[in-house]
């Protein structure tokens, strides 16, 4: 199967895949020319498709990539792994090649990999979205009857995404309601003689409320994602070498932010104006008292004096809640040969 001429055009010019590779018409040196499908020699078709693979340049195997691969019959997608198999598979020279977490495995009679190639699970630098966990660098496996070169890895896990920000506030975090107003008090002195006076205090304004409580904590950051870890499968190995050069399990993500603090208390009753026992028990029978009294007290019973004012640590919101935790990150990579000649 072809792909579109221009579409080879955009890989040679974005430097992406520029020769994969069985099924991908690209009239680049080394590549593989597939006749179209609907040419009138089927034969070369299958010829074609049993040619060796070879990885140049920057290859992104994203997921678009990959569809394309095997739209083209140069890949099988199973059900965990993307399987490329071929006569040959080889890394050349100065080759990139970013898996992106995808578990891939490379199947061939032979496997080369030239000194400055390198297979990369994620670029540098990336992290989930926000309420996401990170993705890990995936599963690496070369099944071959021989592996030949220096095989470098960058093992990545994709850093996880931030935590969601603290519950909103609720009326369990609303600050306790102020206190009732001191009450004012009139009392009697020197009762019974000459000299009897009244003396009153002021009652208060009522105290105000308490702050809100702090809001609710953020939520945990997400787990960062496994660097991810190779596998060969092989017969005979010469001069072979695999080695990682990065080895860096994805960071856990960040915490939320906290919620907003409560809402104030609410301010409390003002206080009211009281008559000690012994004034409010003589003050109908006994004039001198009920003249005393006049001074702080109309004949309607309105009280001339003020209100005292009161402060308290003021009706304020609370304070946001703490920063969730930071999630966990993800476990370092590794490389496992298994081979009879070991």
């Amino acid at each position: 199967m072809n792909l579109s001429k221009s579409w080879g055009q955009q890989l040679r010019q974005n430097k992406k895949l520029v020769c994969l590779i069985v099924g991908l018409t690209l009239l680049m040196q080394g590549c593989v020319e597939i006749q179209r499908k609907d040419s009138k020699e089927r034969g070369d078709e299958a010829a074609a498709l049993n040619q060796p693979i070879k990885f140049f340049g920057d290859t992104d195997l994203n997921d678009e990539s990959l569809d394309q691969l095997r739209a083209s019959k140069a890949l099988i997608r199973g059900a965990e792994f993307y399987v490329i198999d071929a006569p040959s598979i080889s890394f050349e020279s100065g080759s990139k090649l970013i898996t992106h977490g995808k578990n891939i495995i490379f199947r061939a009679p032979v496997i080369k990999s030239s000194t400055s190639s390198l297979i990369e699970t994620f670029p540098e630098g990336i992290r989930a979205s926000k309420g996401m966990t990170g993705r890990s660098g995936g599963q690496i496996l070369f099944s071959a009857g021989r592996v030949e070169g220096k095989f470098a890895f960058n093992l990545r896990g994709e850093a996880g995404g931030q935590g969601s920000q603290g519950l909103p506030p609720n009326e369990t975090l609303r600050g306790a309601d102020g206190k009732t107003g001191n009450s004012g008090l009139c009392r009697m002195e020197n009762a019974g003689t000459p000299a009897i006076t009244v003396v009153c205090s002021s009652p208060t304004r009522g105290f105000p409320g308490q702050p809100g409580k702090p809001g609710f904590s953020g939520k945990p950051g997400f787990a960062g994602g496994d660097a991810g870890n190779v596998t060969f499968e092989i017969v005979e190995q010469r001069s072979f070498e695999a080695f990682i050069e990065v080895n860096e399990p994805g960071l856990g993500g960040m915490g939320g932010p906290g919620g907003k603090g409560g809402q104030p208390g609410v301010k409390g009753a003002d206080g009211q104006m009281a008559m000690a026992w012994d004034l409010e028990r003589i003050l109908p029978d006994y004039p001198p008292a009920a003249e005393a009294l006049k001074k702080y007290r109309d004949e309607n019973g309105n009280w001339f004096l003020p209100y005292t004012e009161v402060f308290g640590p003021g009706a304020t919101i609370g304070p946001n809640g703490p920063t969730g935790e930071n999630g966990p990150a993800g476990n370092p990579g590794e490389i496992t040969i298994n081979s009879p000649a070991l």
